[in-house]
This record gives C-alpha cells, sequence and structure tokens, in this order.
C-alpha cells in the first residue's frame, strides 16, 4: 500500500523498494513478512520523496478490509466495532510481532511498539495505522468515530487536517499513542455483522499463529527470554540456546535493527504489565521475577517505559 501511495505521487515504486534491498514482487507473495526496520525505511522513502506531512493519511484513506488479511475481514464482519477492537486486539501480532495492543475499558485501543524508535518515519507508521483503524471501524458502522486522539509525537504538520481527518481533537506530545470512542457508538449493529463468519475466521488467524515458524531471529530471541521464567537469561546463554556464537547473533539481531538489550528490555517492559494486574503481587516479588537486582531498579526502568512509578500505573489501572 505504500508502494501504491508512492505510485500515485509519480514514484516508481518498484525502484524505491529495490533501493533498500526488497523487492516488491515478492512481497505480493502470501504471507512474506518484513522486519520493522525496513518498514520505517519504506516510510522515510515515502516522506522523502513525497514531502508531505499528511503521507500517513493517504495511506489510511486506502486502507480496505482485506488489507489486514483475514484479521480485516474478520474485524469487518464482526458483530459490533467493540468487538472488532477485540479481535483486533487479542490478535495485532498476526499483523506484526512488533506491536502491542491493548483494548482498555471497552473504549480505549492503545498502541504500543516493542522497540524504541522515535524517528520521524516511525511516527509516520503509527498515524497510519490509527488512521486505518478509523477508516476501518467506520465501515462497519458509519457512527463510529474516535472522540479523542493521542499521539506521542509531535505535529510535523497542520494539527487542523489531523483534526479533520479524524473528526476530533487530537492531541500531539502527549504519553501515549490511542484512539478513545464513546462506548455507545461500539455497541451500534455493524453494516455486515456475521458471528458465526467472525467465528470461523478468528480460528483461520489463531491457526495461522500456531503454525507459523518464528520469522526472525528476535522472535526466536524474545521466545527464550520469555521461557526463562525469572528474565535473567545472559546473552551466552541465548545464543548457545540457539546454536549461534555471540557475535553472529549480535551480527544477525543488528540486520533486524535491535539488540539483545532492547529484546530483555521490551520482554521486561510486557511482563511487568501483566504482573501489576496481580494487586496482591509486591513489587519486590515482580523486581526478582523480571530479573532485577531489586525493587528500586525495576522501578526506575518502569518510569523509563511508562512515565509513571509501578504503583502509581498499578492504581491507575485498577481505577479503570
Amino acid at each position: 500500500m505504500i508502494a501504491k501511495v508512492l505510485d500515485n505521487l509519480g514514484s516508481d515504486s518498484l525502484e524505491e523498494f529495490a533501493s533498500l534491498g526488497i523487492n516488491l514482487h515478492h512481497l505480493r507473495k502470501n504471507n512474506v513478512r518484513v522486519s520493522n526496520q525496513k518498514i520505517y525505511e519504506i516510510w522515510k522513502v515515502a516522506s522523502t520523496f513525497s514531502n508531505d506531512p499528511y503521507i500517513s493519511l493517504y495511506f489510511a484513506k486506502m486502507v480496505r478490509p482485506f488489507a489486514l488479511n483475514v484479521l480485516g475481514m474478520c474485524m469487518e464482519v464482526s458483530q459490533y466495532g467493540h468487538e472488532a477492537l477485540t479481535y483486533f486486539s487479542r490478535h495485532a501480532s498476526y499483523l506484526n510481532d512488533d506491536l502491542n495492543v491493548h483494548f482498555i475499558n471497552q473504549q480505549e485501543i492503545q498502541l504500543n511498539s516493542h522497540s524504541n524508535f522515535s524517528s520521524p518515519s516511525s511516527h509516520l507508521n503509527t498515524e497510519a495505522l490509527l488512521g486505518s483503524l478509523t477508516i476501518l471501524l467506520q465501515s462497519i458502522h458509519k457512527d463510529i468515530k474516535p472522540k479523542e486522539v493521542y499521539l506521542r509525537h509531535i505535529c510535523q504538520g497542520d494539527k487542523a487536517v489531523f483534526e479533520d481527518f479524524f473528526g476530533c481533537t487530537v492531541f500531539f506530545n502527549s504519553e501515549k499513542n490511542a484512539l478513545i470512542f464513546d462506548r455507545n457508538c461500539l455497541f451500534e449493529q455493524g453494516l455486515f455483522s456475521n458471528p458465526i463468519l467472525a467465528n470461523l475466521l478468528e480460528g483461520i488467524i489463531k491457526s495461522a499463529q500456531s503454525k507459523e515458524p518464528n520469522m526472525y531471529l528476535s522472535d526466536r530471541v524474545r521466545a527464550v527470554i520469555i521461557d526463562n521464567k525469572t528474565y535473567r537469561v545472559e546473552q551466552k546463554d541465548v545464543a548457545k540456546k540457539l546454536n549461534l556464537s555471540c557475535r553472529n547473533l549480535q551480527r544477525k539481531l543488528k540486520s533486524e535493527g535491535v539488540s539483545y538489550k532492547d529484546l530483555l528490555d521490551e520482554c521486561r517492559k510486557k511482563k511487568a504489565q501483566s504482573l501489576l494486574s496481580d494487586n496482591d503481587l509486591p513489587l519486590s516479588e515482580m523486581s526478582d521475577i523480571l530479573g532485577f537486582d531489586n525493587a528500586s531498579n525495576f522501578s526506575r526502568a518502569f518510569k523509563r517505559w511508562h512515565g509513571s512509578t509501578p504503583g502509581q500505573y498499578r492504581k491507575a489501572t485498577m481505577c479503570k
């Protein structure tokens, strides 16, 4: 779809993709995946060529349910917008292994990337994804519109253009990437509602996710870290488990745009959110599970991840 945007702007998408070492024809085959680092590089090329701060919105306007493969079709036949967002949050990894989605209080969808990319190209990717979700939900029912949009990055163009697209206030430079809806609109009967078909399509997604091999070394490293229940596994031990030298492990991860430290950090971050849902688990025990030497180190890391202490985060979550 980014290639289509480039072509519409007068660029040669085949040539642009080839310059990044990507065969565009190969991408048209089923079940081909691209690393997130490459996706960000593609967005950078598109942004540089167009010199247009709204290119992510052009992308979103082109989105149709089948653009998200089976997941998009499953969302399209959901009974309600709420159900569609539930499917999206439950199976976001079907689209992107790096995407962490939370559906909060039946009205807020939050997007978090495991990777700590902060480049303008990653911002375009976030805008495109939130914009695409908005378009897809409106295809389910015309009255499903966000009432607030939050983006972590600084606005690169005219804020009014983004607010016109989303139909609501857009808050840039915020603490999260999120769409917030009026709960009532999310329970309007969908135009193509077909619960039986939705269940069948979700079954296809589950089957694909259970059978699909890890396409990237970073996925395999994450799996090893998660399987080590105390999150204290060292890089050399992971390399040994994957039959690689430390040097090869580092080199391969670098080619995917991540490091072992990044992966350990993101796994700890995701696990911490899960642990904090247990209101009775002491922070000292959490820090031990996550592989921190003490609760203070855990608290500092958590504040770096979320901008709040574990206690503050837990309290806010319980309030919701």
